[in-house]
């Protein structure tokens, strides 16, 4: 039985960037060392994130400047696991803040392409406060159009193919914004 949180949903804000996918080669020059050290650098980077997550109920501002350092740190170390600013010039379409519906299982946006159910699409979602990237496969399961005339006319949704560590990842900031935006309901009241 899959697990209830994949499908817990919110909608949110975040960066997406998504190309149709294509038959990728396997990289075999990197060495065990190479992806290894990517793998502690992906863990610290969740960590760091999470941390950030859970600062911006209280400090928005000190949560953004945390997720710029982080982020500028990657940009001067090279780290190819955080850093993919420089691949979001391979994907075809790029949102550098959209409204979407997001659950660990999948995203549903608006769109200016018409996707047909099965495509296959190369996805990279940045996720909002603290510029956690995370790449994934992912099938379109539907496709809807809106009234004529709107400047994104379709709603596409995508079913994710993700690596278990970054399900997780997804999953936790699913839950913190959750519990923010569970937050300023209270607040507002």
């Amino acid at each position: 039985m899959p697990e209830k949180r994949r499908y817990f949903r919110i909608a949110d804000t975040i960066g997406l960037s998504f190309k149709q996918a294509r038959p990728v080669k396997p990289d075999l020059s990197l060495s065990t060392s190479v992806v290894e050290m990517e793998q502690r650098l992906a863990s610290l980077d969740a960590e760091i994130n999470s941390i950030v997550n859970r600062i911006w109920s209280s400090n928005p501002e000190l949560s953004e400047a945390l997720g710029l350092l982080n982020r500028k740190i990657d940009l001067l170390t090279g780290n190819k696991v955080a850093n993919k600013v420089a691949e979001q010039e391979q994907y075809d379409h790029h949102f550098e803040q959209i409204e979407v519906s997001l659950s660990a299982s999948g995203v549903a946006f608006d769109s200016e392409v018409k996707l047909d159910i099965g495509d296959r699409l190369d996805l990279m979602l940045v996720l909002k406060p603290s510029n956690m990237r995370l790449q994934s496969k992912g099938t379109v399961v539907n496709v809807a159009e809106k009234k004529p005339g709107e400047l994104n006319p379709y709603v596409a949704s995508i079913d994710f193919d993700l690596v278990p560590q970054d399900e997780e990842r997804l999953i936790q900031h699913i839950v913190q914004r959750q519990v923010q935006i569970m937050a300023k309901k209270d607040s507002s009241s």
